[in-house]
């Protein structure tokens, strides 16, 4: 069984010493990568979270199992470290990491870049079991790891709708405010199924926005209001134009003083956001 290293611009790294048998010191959650699954990858463990890292022009040598755990280490705060003053230098931007690296390993990199620039310890961040390629893609940008919140259920739940019929559900919260979930359970769940279940019906599904319009005078609002609702073709177009995940449905005006409100009601499906 043999690990991949992949060094930096032209550095030998053949010359790395041995250890035999058992290495006593070797930390617990080394993350070596198989040369079977990430032949590019170098890991090691750095504050407890597996890290990998690959530089794109390095040519690759190959390490057995008896390799240095020290010298490993070493190199990866190699690499580390020179990530991170690419960074610092303006070279490579927060944001861009995860166009170099994969990213549990771009995660890892900006956390640790983070936590020089503030001296304050994040490890705990990088203890996480998601799958992070499809959250820092969609979900959520410069990551750095996640925060674990407590997750409790509160019923069961009689709820009695169209498409949910006489059916009984246990509501996931997520909180940390005690007595919450037991009072959610009691003065809820409990109280609505013993009374029959909670009937419930969609009248509209829509997602609002609501920006306000400063106008010059009370004419002036009433006019603009005025060409809003005549042009919701145009509107709806453009709007169309900005997102595929949204549809425009209606739009409401509300006029106070010389400030115009326009509500924007879009259908956006399960989709959701600013």
């Amino acid at each position: 069984m043999a690990f991949t290293f992949a060094s930096h611009s032209q550095r030998s790294v053949a010359r790395a010493g041995s250890v035999t048998g058992k290495s006593r010191n070797a930390p617990s959650r080394a993350g070596l990568n198989d040369v079977s699954r990430t032949p590019s990858l170098i890991s090691c463990c750095r504050m407890g979270s597996p890290l990998s890292y690959r530089h794109a022009d390095a040519p690759l040598f190959l390490f057995h199992l008896t390799t240095s755990i020290y010298c490993l280490s070493l190199l990866c705060d190699m690499y580390m470290d020179d990530y991170i003053q690419r960074i610092r230098d303006g070279s490579l931007k927060l944001h861009a990491l995860e166009a170099e690296l994969p990213s549990d390993e771009a995660i890892s990199v900006r956390r640790s870049f983070i936590e020089e620039e503030t001296e304050v310890s994040l490890s705990v961040l990088g203890e996480y079991a998601i799958t992070t390629e499809r959250v820092t893609k969609r979900n959520c940008e410069n990551m750095i790891g996640t925060v674990q919140i407590p997750v409790g259920v509160a019923g069961p739940l009689q709820v009695l709708g169209e498409y949910a019929d006489e059916a009984y559900y246990l509501p996931p919260l997520a909180t940390t405010e005690g007595a919450l979930i037991a009072s959610v359970n009691r003065g809820g769940c409990r109280a609505i199924t013993k009374a029959g279940g909670a009937e419930v019906r969609i009248q509209r599904d829509g997602m609002t926005r609501a920006p306000v319009f400063a106008c010059d005078s009370v004419p002036h609002a009433v006019g603009a209001a005025r060409w809003v609702e005549n042009h919701f073709a145009v509107l709806a177009e453009a709007a169309a134009t900005t997102t595929s995940h949204g549809r425009l449905e209606r739009i409401t005006t509300h006029i106070a003083g010389t400030s115009l409100y326009v509500r924007f009601e879009f259908f956006t499906g399960d989709a959701m956001g600013g």
